[in-house]
């Protein structure tokens, strides 16, 4: 584990510190009374019960009693204050996991399937949490405790001491060698864990198909495969951690049995007494404890490991791609998009070549193409949600997209995708995305140009209606209205339509449309779709063919052309007519 990575989760316990001291001072307070009770046996052993002094007897009995009166109430407060910063940890550790999520490129999303992210942002950070709080607390607690009795114990009999510890080498040889398979066995018992969260994922997301396919054996017999291959990873990750940690104890325990023959010995030379012996013994005992719980500590060190490790991609962002040149934090308005000689590629794939386009405020520009022509690649770059390889955007005339801010270009533009992109909220709160402070007459204002104000109107509750699971579940139409409606309040200089009326009927579709272009009249508005009468009447329609713009034109120019828009077209055309046909 890197310093940097230490310093990171360091960082959590910093703020606490005097909480921390306390619960520091409350363990060494406690370590130091546990060890009384065996001194005292040997007082009462060797000199109290041969005197048969009882008055020396009550009070030394006295005396534990109130220790462990002491003890018990150190005890309560220590687990109460562990408890608060335990809980304490995990809440700040999750609030800044999520906060560097939300802002991480979009491209971490692309690389990484949502339960990988869930489980470590969830599962990875109690494991750590329970490391820091939990397991800490004991190791400190061990370490006074083996520091505190060592030190009785060498003033018991250094000699017996030396013999009696001369079994722990091996122990520590023990957990030295299970590190590695150990490892490696929690590390890919996590990434199967994070297979799992993406497998049950993608079946609930997709359930309609199981349903439909009648597939439920078939999902049956992979969750049991799968779940069958972590138990396996569990059972082996066990019987590593097990047999070393019984390896380990197997050895300590070889300690009595030494001190039982040498000790046996001295008493009976008449060196050592019996009470300092049942003493010893009694200090030993307390001894092996905490050492074979060192033994878990370390198999519970190695899963924190492996946990701080799987999330320092989040908790410690790269920011390896930041420059030095200023960021624009704030645009009056774009007037003004210019691409120029634009290339991107997926891996090896290149998706866009050289391509050039120049958007101006007051038009609307259309986008088509055959799947996988480049479109919704476009469409990412000027999001911003990945950066060209080669070429520029440039911003009314003169600046780069690069060099501004992702929250200063998002104020400036929206983007509607295919999937409306509804959470499950009340209605007003998913419109307050568009605009937080909007007021309710501008929000029906938004609904009624997204045609959806009448159905707004029929809800329970009105604006403050639970949509999606548990509350009304609307159509795909209807979730894109709702998304179209969070466009007519934001109100952006830059609107691009991904698909984002697919779902709609034409009648609909064509009313907002023209809602669109009146409300957008004096802004850019960008339009990918399949379906070419939506687009039309656009000033602009440029047909993409293998990242290159083949051809473009208005909708009568390029028809004129008899190429690869005509012939869009009339496929399309055809297909209606067929569609119309097989209705009749």
């Amino acid at each position: 584990m890197n310093g940097k990575l230490i310093k990171a989760f360091l960082s959590f316990l910093i703020p606490y510190w005097k909480k921390e001291l306390v619960i520091l001072f409350l363990i060494i307070l406690n370590t130091v009374l546990s060890l009384a009770s065996p001194y005292f046996l040997k007082v009462i052993i060797d000199k109290v019960i041969p005197t048969k002094n009882i008055n020396q007897l009550i009070l030394i009995l006295s005396a534990l009693v109130l220790i462990y009166v002491i003890r018990l109430g150190t005890g309560v407060i220590s687990d109460y204050l562990n408890t608060w910063l335990s809980n304490k940890l995990v809440n700040d550790i999750k609030l800044a996991l999520v906060s560097n999520l939300l802002v991480m490129p979009y491209s971490y999303f692309d690389n990484n399937k949502p339960g990988d992210i869930i489980q470590r942002v969830n599962n990875e950070v109690h494991k750590i949490q329970f490391f820091l709080t939990n397991s800490c607390i004991r190791f400190i607690n061990n370490l006074f405790s083996i520091v505190g009795i060592s030190v009785m114990l060498c003033l018991l009999n250094p000699k017996l001491f030396i013999i009696s510890i001369a079994v722990f080498p091996f122990a520590i040889a023990i957990n030295k060698l299970s590190k590695n398979p150990l490892k490696d066995y929690i590390d890919k018992s996590c990434k199967k864990e994070g297979e799992l969260y993406n497998f049950y994922i993608d079946r609930v997301k997709n359930i309609k198909l199981i349903i439909s396919f009648n597939s439920f054996k078939r999902e049956i017999n992979k969750v049991n495969s799968e779940l069958t291959e972590l138990f396996t990873l569990y059972l082996k990750t066990s019987v590593v951690s097990s047999l070393a940690g019984n390896a380990a104890t197997f050895f300590v325990a070889l300690g009595p049995i030494l001190i039982l023959g040498y000790g046996g010995s001295l008493i009976m030379k008449g060196v050592l007494t019996v009470g300092a012996v049942v003493a010893f013994i009694q200090y030993m005992n307390r001894l092996y404890a905490p050492t074979n719980d060192m033994v878990s500590l370390y198999v519970e060190y190695i899963k924190a490991k492996v946990s701080m490790e799987r999330i320092s991609s989040i908790l410690i962002p790269d920011k390896k791609s930041e420059t030095m040149i200023p960021k624009v934090e704030l645009l009056n308005s774009i007037s003004r998009i210019k691409l120029e000689n634009i290339s991107f590629s997926y891996g090896n794939k290149l998706v866009l070549e050289n391509l050039s386009i120049d958007l101006t405020k007051g038009k609307r520009y259309g986008f088509v193409g055959m799947s996988g022509s480049g479109k919704s690649t476009l469409v990412k770059l000027l999001g911003k949600f990945y950066l060209a390889e080669k070429g520029a955007i440039l911003i009314n005339n003169d600046i780069n997209i690069n060099n501004i801010t992702r929250e200063c270009w998002n104020g400036n533009v929206t983007i509607l995708h295919q999937e409306s992109l509804v959470l499950i909220e009340t209605l007003r709160n998913n419109l307050f995305y568009g605009k937080p402070e909007a007021t309710d007459e501008e929000i029906w204002n938004a609904l009624d140009h997204a045609n959806f104000s009448e159905f707004a109107k029929q809800l329970p509750h009105g604006l403050d209606t639970l949509i999606g699971e548990g509350g009304i579940c609307l159509s795909g139409g209807q979730q894109q209205q709702v998304a179209l409606a969070r466009a007519f309040l934001k109100m952006s200089d830059l609107l691009i339509l991904d698909e984002s009326t697919s779902a709609l009927d034409s009648n609909k579709e064509e009313h907002i449309l023209n809602n669109l272009g009146h409300q957008f009249r004096d802004k850019i508005i960008l339009s990918v779709s399949h379906r070419l009468s939506s687009i039309k009447d656009f000033d602009e329609i440029f047909v993409l063919e293998n990242g290159k713009i083949v051809e473009s034109g208005s909708h009568e120019t390029l028809l004129s052309l008899n190429g690869k828009y005509f012939m869009l077209f009339k496929n399309q055309l055809s297909n209606v007519k067929n569609h119309l046909i097989t209705s009749i």
